[in-house]
């Protein structure tokens, strides 16, 4: 049973990556690492820790962190392993709002965005800021087909 190669949780696009070797990775994410700086400064934090998905395991390599008022929104910039080969970059986000008086903790798929509109907005915007530096750092690709042995077909995103 076959497999595709990339696993995309959130990202508009499967932002894919070759890699040959180790060397190839350091950069990938001192690169990472400093286009984040530049376009978050202090929002940006870098981080080193697995996202805990066994199947297509990822690093969590870096976190945007935005507080609005009360609230706030988390990134996670993740680096995920194909399943054959390269890399692709994806994110996930953690919201904390305040709701009927107390604070809530959600992630993407649980909160309703359009509830907390400066959130939403803020949310977007730093969405759009990431996947800019995404797009500039790999070649963005779309799934197209998917066999039924599991084996998928990719093409360059038009973007």
């Amino acid at each position: 049973m076959g497999a595709p190669n990339f696993y995309n949780a959130n990202a508009k696009y499967i932002y894919a990556i070759e890699m040959e070797d180790d060397p190839d990775y350091e950069m990938l994410i001192e690169d990472l690492h400093y286009e984040f700086g530049i376009e978050f400064k202090s929002d940006f934090d870098r981080r080193d820790e697995w996202d805990n998905n066994r199947n297509y395991e990822g690093k969590i390599i870096g976190r945007i962190t935005k507080y609005i008022g009360d609230e706030h929104m988390t990134i996670n910039l993740i680096v995920r392993n194909g399943y054959h080969a390269g890399v692709n970059l994806d994110w996930d986000a953690e919201f904390i709002v305040i709701e009927n008086d107390y604070e809530e903790n959600y992630d993407l798929e649980c909160i309703d965005l359009d509830k907390f509109p400066n959130v939403r907005d803020e949310f977007h915007k730093a969405i759009n800021k990431v996947e800019e530096i995404y797009d500039k750092l790999s070649t963005p690709l779309n799934k197209v087909g998917q066999f039924s042995n599991g084996e998928a077909v990719y093409e360059k995103a038009n973007n």
